[in-house]
Order: structure tokens, then C-alpha cells, then sequence
């Protein structure tokens, strides 16, 4: 999905994106690459990162090439990471409330499998609970 904002395509992620060469290209490593008389494929296996944390910026001076350890790192540093837990994610089948019962219910010597029927989920599933691997925020 993609919209159009003042003339320019961002993608889902908010990335301006363009034509060029043949294809789809996010302008921002575009933009980098022609600022610093670089071609694309320079940046082959590199990321390039906005210092101004707008993905939408296509402001050679507010960007910066490194890896995407640098860029996870960013992300954490400027608080920008947003972990989706329980019943909160959109996948989740289960809620908060379920997690103490499916632990209760272990204990009482219903299998695994039992239970994952119980509550319509995976028995891989309810190990990761019993095993604090999901749900460990959960007490």
C-alpha cells in the first residue's frame, strides 16, 4: 500500500519511494547515494539512517549510512521501539486472563495437548507459556 503526499509516494512504512532505473527505490537512499557520489549498488548490505527519525525525509544532510545493528540500536536510544504483548498483538488468541488457568490446569495433570484444545491454540503454544518463553509478563 502506498499513498501521496504532496507530489511524492510514501510506502506503508511512511519511506518515499520513486522511480528510477527501472524501478521502485526509496528516495531517501536515492537521495544519499547522489549526495555523496555514490551509485545504489554502493549501498548494497547497508542501511541508510535518518538522523531526524522522519522516515518520510529525503534530506541528504539528515542522513547517515550504517548497518541495521546501528539502526536497531537507534531505535532503541531515541525510545522508538513499541513491543506489542498479550492480548494486545494482533494475532493473539489469548488473553491476559487465560494465562493463569492454562498454568492451573497443567498442574492439575491435564496435558499439554488437552489444553491447547481447551483454548483453541497450538500445543507448542502452551509450552512457551508454561515455560515463560510467551506470556512471561504474566504472572
Amino acid at each position: 500500500m502506498s499513498i501521496c503526499i504532496l507530489g511524492r509516494r510514501l510506502n506503508a512504512a511512511g519511506y518515499s519511494v520513486v522511480w528510477f532505473e527501472g524501478k521502485h527505490v526509496r528516495e531517501h537512499r536515492l537521495n544519499y547515494a547522489k549526495a555523496n557520489g555514490l551509485r545504489l549498488s554502493d549501498l548494497s548490505g547497508k542501511v541508510v539512517r535518518h538522523k531526524c527519525d522522519n522516515p518520510g525525509c529525503v534530506n541528504p544532510e539528515h542522513l547517515e549510512i550504517g548497518t541495521q545493528a546501528e539502526n536497531v540500536r537507534d531505535m532503541v536510544e531515541r525510545s522508538r521501539k513499541v513491543t506489542v504483548r498479550g492480548s494486545k498483538h494482533k494475532f493473539a488468541k489469548l488473553k491476559e486472563e487465560d494465562i493463569p488457568a492454562i498454568r492451573q490446569l497443567s498442574g492439575s495433570g491435564l496435558t499439554q495437548a488437552e489444553i491447547a484444545r481447551m483454548f483453541d491454540v497450538d500445543k507448542a503454544l502452551i509450552w512457551r507459556i508454561l515455560n515463560k518463553k510467551s506470556w512471561a509478563h504474566v504472572r
